[in-house]
Formats: structure tokens, C-alpha cells, sequence
């Protein structure tokens, strides 16, 4: 249970978050920093596929509380480190309700996000956007 990290593909140009049932935002920011470390062990551009299929909703505590806030902002700030595009996948009404609340602590949040049905979608949606897209690196 948690969150586990793990590269998608071999060629290592999408990592997969996997949300599986109960997590919290410590489980979450260890995976950030892990992803962190991934994608800076590669000399090009890293997408991600953010799993929710089995995930259970956010931990506990409301989103707009002092605490909740805190998290929200400190969780954009990091989704502004990222590299590459981040595709949500499985996610629910309320998870997306709680992205669109992040979007008010960060309005840039919102550019190279997507959201998909399933990962296979989220798969499918990246490694298209990867033959458009010329490479960078950092």
C-alpha cells in the first residue's frame, strides 16, 4: 500500500506512480523526490503517468485546511520541477476536483497536464506526444 515509483518503458522516458489504496503526503513527496532522482539519471526529457486506479482518495484531513493548503502548495511547487508531461490516469471526479483546487495556488500547474481513463490510454497519450515533440534536456 502506498505509492511505489518504476520506469514504464525501457527506454526510460516515462515513469509510472503507482497509488495503491491508503497513502499519505509523506508517501507522496518520497516518491517525488524519487522520480527526482530517476529522471536526473538520464540525459533527456522524463514524462510521467500518475496511476489512480487503485488509489484510495486523499489522506485524511480537508484540502482547505491550514495543514491541506500547505501540502497543496508545497505539492505545486514540486509539480513545477518536472520535466516532462504528467498524465493522470483512473482518476476520479473528486481527485480531479482536487487538482483543479491546486491550479488555485499555481496557475501553471495546469500546462502539461492531461487525464485519461486507464494507463493504457495515459501510454498510448504520451508516446504519441514523444514522436511530435523534439527532445530537450536539462
Amino acid at each position: 500500500m502506498g505509492i511505489s515509483v518504476k520506469w514504464d518503458n525501457d527506454e526510460k522516458t516515462i515513469i509510472q506512480y503507482v497509488f495503491d489504496g491508503r497513502w499519505t503526503w509523506n508517501d507522496l513527496y518520497a516518491a517525488l523526490d524519487k522520480v527526482k532522482e530517476m529522471s536526473g539519471s538520464v540525459d533527456h526529457r522524463v514524462d510521467a503517468i500518475i496511476n489512480f486506479s487503485n488509489a484510495d482518495l486523499i489522506p485524511s484531513g480537508s484540502i482547505f485546511s491550514f495543514d491541506g493548503k500547505k501540502n497543496a502548495q508545497k505539492l505545486a511547487q514540486k509539480a513545477n520541477e518536472a520535466r516532462g508531461t504528467i498524465v493522470i490516469a483512473g482518476a476520479n471526479g473528486f481527485i480531479k476536483g482536487i487538482y483543479d483546487t491546486f491550479r488555485l495556488f499555481d496557475k501553471h500547474i495546469s500546462s502539461g497536464v492531461h487525464f485519461t481513463d486507464s494507463v493504457k490510454q495515459a501510454r498510448s497519450f504520451l508516446l504519441d506526444q514523444q514522436k511530435i515533440e523534439p527532445e530537450t534536456t536539462s
